[in-house]
């Protein structure tokens, strides 16, 4: 009877043991748990304030933007973009509420290129969509203005101007993207080959404003320490 009840007590202390051994374990494990739980907090903060000190050299007051019209907001936003566009992707996600997938060496860059593409497209068209709503609507060509003989999409550069000082208007050039071909356009008269008068206009413009691009650029390098070495 001893001998049994030996045995008994024998059995009853190990699983006491194991199960006091599993049962550490699992809080070890719990615990490890929720540090990494914490790591990957702190780590989307430090994203969020890496995104915020990126944006502060814009000097943007977000929350007065966001009380202006839309239009308005939105073309502040692009001017942003051409600034700088990490700064003006920061604000593109405001505005859209899109979030942004991560920028890693191991995401490939085309898919990160894809998703700023959908991001703007999609941003852009709705920026159409209130200008042609409005009382003054656009009266410049977006990529969807197409050149009406082939079809075919529109690199739109700049613009010239034309008319006088009381009766302005803007002649918009660019090249055709399937033919090369020089393209103007008009509000209210759309798409037309330029005639060679017209056309002697886009490559003079064109000419002034590489060489234009080229003194910056020297202006520049003469401002470098370092471009003479």
């Amino acid at each position: 009877m001893n001998y049994k009840l030996g045995i008994a007590m024998a059995l009853i202390a190990l699983g006491a043991f194991t199960g006091g051994y599993f049962l550490r374990d699992n809080r070890a494990e719990t615990k490890r748990i929720a540090e990494l739980g914490t790591e990957v907090q702190q780590l989307r903060a430090l994203a969020d304030t890496q995104h915020r000190l990126l944006a502060d050299p814009s000097h943007v007051d977000w929350e007065a933007w966001k009380k202006l019209d839309p239009i308005t907001r939105k073309h502040m936003i692009i001017a942003l973009w051409y600034g700088g566009q990490d700064m003006g992707n920061y604000y593109l996600g405001l505005e859209t509420g899109h979030k942004w997938g991560p920028v890693w060496n191991r995401r490939s860059p085309i898919s990160i290129l894809e998703e700023q593409t959908d991001v703007m497209r999609t941003f852009l068209a709705d920026l159409h969509r209130l200008e042609e709503a409005s009382a003054n609507p656009p009266k410049y060509p977006t990529e969807d203005t197409t050149d009406p003989m082939d079809g075919s999409k529109i690199d739109w550069e700049n613009f010239l101007v034309a008319g006088d000082d009381k009766n302005p208007r803007a002649i918009w050039f660019g090249k055709s993207k399937k033919t090369g071909r020089w393209m103007a356009y008009e509000y209210e008269k759309g798409v037309y080959e330029p005639d060679p008068k017209l056309s002697k206009r886009i490559i003079d413009s064109k000419k002034a404003d590489e060489e234009a691009d080229k003194d910056a650029d020297k202006k520049a390098d003469s401002l470098d320490p370092f471009s003479n070495q």
